[in-house]
Formats: C-alpha cells, sequence, structure tokens
C-alpha cells in the first residue's frame, strides 16, 4: 500500500533527467493541441507541502510570488483549484479535513469542513458552471465518495455521493469535462483504475486501467485527453480508446503532485524540487520555479 504522505519525501533539488522517445516529452515540450476556451489566465496558484503555504504567481517563467499566505500547520495541502464563477481559491487539506477558500487577495473568505460532508480530501475540481466536484473518504465506511456540491451553495452538503465501486478504496485524482461527465481514479491496491461518470450517474465505467498502486492527481484536456500524474511522471491517455499518449518524466526525486487543467486548456503539473510546469494549449510552455514542494497548483484570472 503506498500512502499518501509516502508520495512526497524530503529529498533534494536534483536535474530533470528527461527522456526523448516516440512517446515521451521533457518537461519544457509543447504538446498540447486545441484552441483557448477562454482569455488566458493572469495567475498561478500553488500550495507548498513542506512549508503550508499558498503562493500566488503571475503566469510567466519566474520565481517571485506576489504574496504568499499560511495554511493551518501540518495540513497537508495537496490540490488548488479556482472556482470559474468568482476567481476564488480552493485549497484541500488532507490532514485536517478542510477545504479552505481565499479571494483571489489571499483572504479567507470561506471554509468547508465536516459540517459540509468533507473528510479527508484527496482533490478537488470545478466544472465550467461552477460545480465543486471533491474526492473523501466516507467517515463510517472507509470507502472513497466524489461529493458533488452545486454551484449555487456547497454550505448544505454535497448534492451527489458517488461511491467507489470497492468498499476501502479511496478515490484519488478527480476532474470534469465540458459535458459534465467526471472521471476519478481509484486508488491503492487497486490504483491507477480511471472511471467515468454520466452526469448525475454513481454507476461508472472504467476506461483506463493504469500503473497500480498509484495515488495522484487527474486532468482533462479539451480534445477529451486525460492526464494522470504518478511518482514522477505524468501520463496522458487519448480517447476513444484511451490508449497511451504523451508521457512526461521529471526525474528522479522529482514528484508530481495534484495536477489541473487551466479554463484556456493548459495542463498544470506541480513537481517537487523544481517548480510547477505549465503547457498552455496555443502557446510557449513556462515554468515557475523556486518552490520547495509544490503538491497542487490551478491557474485562475
Amino acid at each position: 500500500m503506498v500512502r499518501a504522505e509516502k508520495l512526497f519525501p524530503a529529498v533534494a533539488s536534483v536535474a530533470l533527467a528527461l527522456q526523448f522517445t516516440s512517446t515521451s516529452a521533457d518537461a519544457t515540450s509543447l504538446r498540447h493541441e486545441g484552441r483557448a476556451l477562454r482569455p488566458t489566465p493572469s495567475y498561478v496558484y500553488v500550495a507548498d507541502g513542506s512549508t503550508d503555504k499558498l503562493y500566488k504567481y503571475a503566469a510567466a517563467a519566474g520565481s517571485t510570488p506576489i504574496w504568499s499566505i499560511s495554511l493551518p500547520a501540518s495540513s497537508v495541502p495537496y490540490p488548488v483549484a479556482v472556482n470559474p464563477n468568482n476567481g476564488n481559491v480552493y485549497v484541500a487539506m488532507q490532514a485536517s479535513s478542510l477545504v479552505d477558500i481565499y479571494n483571489s487577495s489571499g483572504t479567507l473568505v470561506g471554509q468547508l469542513t465536516a459540517a459540509n460532508g468533507i473528510h479527508f480530501p484527496f482533490d478537488l475540481a470545478f466544472g465550467a458552471n461552477g460545480t465543486l466536484y471533491v474526492t473523501i473518504t466516507n467517515p463510517t465506511t472507509g470507502t472513497g465518495e466524489v461529493a458533488v456540491y452545486p454551484a449555487s451553495s456547497s454550505s448544505t452538503g454535497p448534492s451527489l455521493l458517488i461511491p467507489a465501486p470497492v468498499a476501502d478504496r479511496a478515490w484519488y485524482g478527480v476532474t470534469v469535462d465540458s459535458s459534465n461527465n467526471v472521471y476519478t481514479m481509484l486508488g491503492l491496491t487497486l490504483g491507477g483504475q480511471i472511471y467515468e461518470f454520466a452526469p448525475g450517474s454513481t454507476t461508472g465505467t472504467v476506461i483506463v486501467d493504469g500503473p497500480p498502486d498509484v495515488i495522484g492527481g487527474l486532468a482533462v484536456l479539451p480534445s477529451g485527453v486525460l492526464a494522470e500524474s504518478f511518482y514522477t511522471a505524468v501520463q496522458e491517455y487519448v480517447p476513444p480508446s484511451y490508449s497511451d499518449g504523451t508521457y512526461y518524466n521529471y526525474g528522479t526525486g522529482n514528484t508530481t503532485g495534484w495536477i489541473s487543467t487551466g479554463s484556456d486548456g493548459s495542463l498544470v503539473v506541480p513537481v517537487k524540487g523544481t517548480g510547477v510546469y505549465v503547457y498552455p494549449a496555443i502557446a510557449a510552455p513556462y515554468t515557475i520555479t523556486g518552490l520547495a514542494d509544490a503538491t497542487g497548483a490551478a491557474l485562475g484570472p
């Protein structure tokens, strides 16, 4: 069993060991096709697991944050997501069973707790209409669930729960496409299996039988390509067969965190020891450096 806390061991920064094959890409190459869905986001929000901080950067290469704020100590911040309706930044903290909500200035404006159905959140994502999806663990059964919160309100708890098909197994990464299909990954000993759920359904279909024993994030690109982060790499799966696509290798010790997709179709990859890699859909990629333990990152206006 690979537990979440084992995913980000303390290691020294090392140079990237890049692979160049017909199915792999280096950390700076542009790979993603497709048109921009919205104007290019202006900022990148990054959670750092070693410092328990949230950073705001300009969406460009560099290493100087616009601001940083302290998150609760030992909270284990993982994914970051930005609400498309108001630009608020959501940070899931697995150890403290909280989702903090900050405005673009870094002020805490809300919080989701156990009262809202939050238990050990591992990943979160927004639909285009502002619906929030959070992978949680049922405190009674220990089985994973995707909690779906309507865009209008999350204060009364989820409007839908999508349970994992296997008892005592957790959902980890979660993402949603423009048609509101939900994709999530089964963790622990059945890790790597990615399921697809139609909008409003709790019965899913396995579409990818990925690497075993994986805990990581998911992102879906405008083309429908799925990206999965695990260990020191990101693997893409190309529909309709979801065959292996581009494979990004970030090198020994450079653990990938909880990935996301920007509103313009960018793929955002936080990597421990090196920073955050952003692969825009129609522009040159860039890297934000100077972060010791980037565990989650997301683009925002």
